[in-house]
């Protein structure tokens, strides 16, 4: 960023210099010019993060879903509540289906989604449900529900 800030404020002075490298084909430096500029950068502004997926991943709504159960059991073992039925055997079982298959038709990625949808869900009424009754979440816990709200819309 800095140096993309750097060029931007460097050609805005006016003092863009486009003439061309050196014809020696040394990477030594060329000897600097009245205007103090030596050799040229080249920059790659093709790189990206690799750590962003796309909204509609599965995975990330089945760790979605895997935050809010862990998020409803320590809600029900602090409050001493019993724990509702989050069907997480069923829900692991039809992640792994969809992620073991080789191929992912478009019929194939609606029903996962759906199902995962479902799942996020439910288990958000859950926790609506607990906070409606005055139970309450820890900072860590409400970010983590703000942004799963946020996924699930």
């Amino acid at each position: 960023m800095e140096a993309n800030e750097y060029l931007f404020a460097h050609k805005e002075d006016g003092k863009n210099d486009n003439t061309p490298p050196s014809a020696g084909g040394s990477c030594a430096p060329d000897i600097a010019k009245e205007d103090g500029n030596r050799g040229t950068l080249t920059l790659d502004a093709a790189c990206a993060p690799i750590n962003i997926r796309y909204p509609q991943d599965i995975c990330l709504l089945n760790e979605a879903r895997e935050k809010l159960e862990i998020i409803i059991c320590r809600f029900c073992k602090s409050y001493g509540l019993p724990l509702p039925r989050r069907y997480r055997r069923c829900a692991r079982k039809d992640y792994l289906a969809y992620a073991k298959s080789r191929k992912h038709s478009a019929e194939k990625i609606r029903k996962a989604l759906r199902k995962q949808l479902g799942y996020v869900a439910r288990n958000l009424r859950y926790l609506d449900g607990f906070m409606s009754h005055g139970y309450a979440m820890t900072d860590k816990e409400i970010s983590l529900y703000l942004t799963i709200f946020a996924l699930y819309g």
